[in-house]
């Protein structure tokens, strides 16, 4: 559900008085219907891009280079392993979130569908979506085993009101590719109102506005506009780092870049490749009139793109590759700041078109010949001139390791399915020769078992010899286990108190039999109930030992008794972890008696009937299975009453409820600031009625 963010006032002032006469004489259900979408856009905001349009003029522009750059192949290890340790930190306490613009097609590759599930034919055949959700999954097991935490990376997927229905299937059929799936939201991309050339809505039939894509810039009123924004800041989230979809190597959530913005101060950092020469094209990040932006390189004279520096190389080199990581408050001042917001409806991208429409006065569809129209879009780094120059930074990264684009058909020249394939295996395979090995035959290494080529010294020894050509380096038969299901604990048999002695050898045998089948077996043999290990590891510890929300996992699904940790609350899925091996499951209960009562020192939420306010780093506390739980006197859990879980897509879609009304949801300690139209806020329905 959108925000209401425009009044019947709103739409008089910006001359749409046609389109308000022609809502007074719909029926009432077809009047609920354009009213509710004329409510959710920002008139507003809209016509500020037309009339700036408008007024646009060209001016004097002054090129520089970007001060603020960071060249990681000549920086010394030393800092690079600083601001490395400094962005696992963050990670590990859930301050960085992935915000992927995945709303396109693929039909420009000869795909119907989501371009996120297209194969660029890898020997193992993964999707793009599947890279991505395991490349976050290795990240978190990288930090989990360095700092010993790390919450689970929250994962949001823009996609369009095409591709929404099959992308999110898409996530539900794959059991979102090991994934939580309450890391992972879908939110779809706004599209913007198509004006006429005076400046008019127009509408595609008789109850519907005519739209079109916002552009890729778009994300920052989606996730602001769908209440996301406000959930990142409840989280505690300070960074979003802002990828397309179509980018195989892709290092999601990079720690050096996110600690090299962190130490620095910076409100945006984008990466860049160094442009191949000097024609290439490639938009270039420079400062016009000392604010940073993008330019393209048709925008460019041939001076400026052939000018030097004093050592030989390009001045302007910076060439982008859509990768940038911003602030979220950067991200949410920018919609809801009136100056800010202005400044950005000045970088609109206006291209007229030819559009058929519905005639309000002719009451049927006109098949225009020419163009009539205005359609609008923003792209994201339409939004580097609002930071100042000194908050701005780059960050230079090799082609070859972090820039395989899918954009072009099979076939055509470059940055195509075969290309971003042959870069991701040589990347592979430059990783295999800095361990020392070699294979003959075609190698890929899992997204699964390296984040960016570490760890790998244990692994690949495993596979010297074997001589499947193309070779699958993965851990696949180590984890093959299957999430456990959260079913009834069936109730053990009453044995009788004395047992013969002669059946007591035969028992032992029957008992010692499955335990050898388990270590021939691995993890796949294992039968564990979550309940039963929970149960027992609650038993055996201290009570001062369990910390509130150690490492705090997704709620289970089932939860009939309505069961709220509230004192030492513990999760099983805290204890219990089918995503890591038995043996690492066994040295996280031993080491769990061992945890400080500082090591986890975010607070708890409480379940109340009313808005509560809370601290930004305050987390969601998951939920009980009831079933298993110790009985006694000195219980850990006490039941409350609750009208619903805790798990982010329950708060997202208290979220989306509350962002209906004016104002701000109260349990947020910063208070919006009403506008005057939102304090006399008027349905547009009760006035046209009346």
């Amino acid at each position: 559900m959108r925000k209401k963010v425009s009044t019947l006032q709103d739409y008089q002032e910006c001359k749409q008085q046609n389109l308000l006469n022609y809502l007074s004489i719909l029926e009432e259900k077809e009047q609920e219907k354009l009213m509710e979408k004329l409510e959710s856009i920002n008139i507003r905001n809209l016509i500020d891009v037309y009339n700036h349009y408008q007024e646009k003029s060209n001016q004097n522009r002054e090129l520089k280079p970007i001060q603020n750059v960071l060249r990681v192949e000549s920086t010394p290890k030393e800092t690079l392993q600083q601001y490395q340790k400094l962005g696992e930190r963050l990670i590990s306490e859930g301050k960085v979130c992935v915000a992927m613009m995945a709303g396109g097609q693929g039909t420009r590759l000869g795909f119907n569908k989501a371009k996120g599930m297209y194969d660029i034919g890898l020997p193992s055949h993964k999707t793009l979506f599947q890279i991505f959700c395991e490349r976050i999954l290795s990240l978190q097991n990288m930090i989990q085993q360095k700092i010993g935490q790390c919450l689970p990376i929250q994962f949001f997927v823009m996609t369009s009101d095409v591709n929404h229905e099959e992308t999110t299937q898409f996530f539900i059929d794959n059991n979102y590719f090991n994934l939580q799936s309450d890391q992972i939201t879908f939110f779809q991309q706004d599209s913007l109102p198509i004006l006429s050339i005076n400046g008019e809505i127009m509408l595609s039939d008789s109850t519907s506005i005519l739209e079109g894509p916002d552009g890729n810039g778009g994300i920052f009123s989606s996730l602001y506009n769908q209440g996301y924004l406000d959930y990142m800041k409840c989280l505690g989230i300070k960074y979003i780092h802002i990828c397309p979809v179509d980018n195989a190597l892709c290092k999601l959530c990079d720690p050096i870049w996110i600690g090299y913005q962190e130490e620095n101060n910076l409100t945006i950092c984008s990466k860049f490749v160094k442009k191949a020469y000097a024609e290439e094209k490639v938009g270039i990040h420079a400062l016009i009139n000392d604010k940073p932006c993008v330019i393209e390189y048709s925008e460019m004279t041939q001076e400026d793109l052939h000018k030097k520096n004093s050592q030989g190389q390009l001045l302007y080199d910076a060439g982008g590759i859509a990768q940038t990581i911003c602030t979220v408050e950067f991200a949410h001042k920018i919609i809801e700041d009136p100056q800010t917001s202005s400044l950005l409806a000045a970088n609109y991208h206006v291209a007229q078109k030819k559009y058929d429409y519905y005639d309000l006065n002719q009451r049927q569809i006109i098949k225009s010949q020419q163009n009539n129209a205005f359609k609008f879009e923003l792209f994201y780094f339409d939004c580097f001139p609002l930071c100042t120059k000194e908050e701005f930074g780059l960050i230079e990264v090799k082609r070859e390791d972090e820039f395989a684009p899918v954009k072009n058909a099979p076939g055509e020249k470059s940055d195509t399915p075969e290309t971003a394939k042959k870069l991701y295996l040589d990347r592979d395979l430059k990783w295999i020769k800095n361990y020392g090995f070699q294979f003959i035959q075609q190698v890929e290494i899992s997204a699964k078992i390296t984040y960016f080529g570490e760890g790998l010294e244990n692994i690949l020894p495993k596979y010297q010899g074997n001589k499947q050509n193309p070779l699958i380096i993965t851990n696949d038969r180590l984890s093959a286990q299957k999430t456990p299901q959260l079913v009834k604990q069936p109730q053990p048999k009453q044995q009788p108190l004395q047992q013969p002695q002669q059946q007591q050898p035969q028992q032992q045998q029957l008992k010692k039999q499955p335990q050898k089948q388990q270590q021939k077996g691995g993890v796949q043999n294992q039968q564990i109930y979550p309940q039963v290990v929970y149960n027992s590891l609650i038993n055996s510890a201290h009570p001062s030992i369990l910390q509130p929300n150690y490492y705090p996992y997704q709620s289970t699904p089932q939860n009939s008794k309505n069961i709220l940790v509230q004192e030492n609350p513990i999760h099983q899925t805290q204890i219990f972890n089918p995503r890591l091996s038995m043996q690492h499951q066994t040295t996280s209960q031993q080491q769990l008696k061992q945890i400080k009562t500082s090591a986890f020192p975010t607070p708890t939420i409480s379940t109340v009937t009313t808005p509560k306010l809370i601290t930004p780093q305050t987390r969601y506390q998951p939920i009980m299975y009831s079933q298993n739980l110790p009985n006694c006197k000195q219980s850990i859990i006490q039941p409350v009453q609750i009208n619903q879980s805790l798990s982010p897509q329950r708060v997202t879609s208290y979220f989306q409820s509350r962002a209906v009304t004016v104002q701000r949801p109260t349990m947020f300690t910063q208070q919006r600031p009403l506008i005057l139209s939102a304090q006399i806020y008027i349905p547009i329905t009760q006035t046209i009625k009346k």
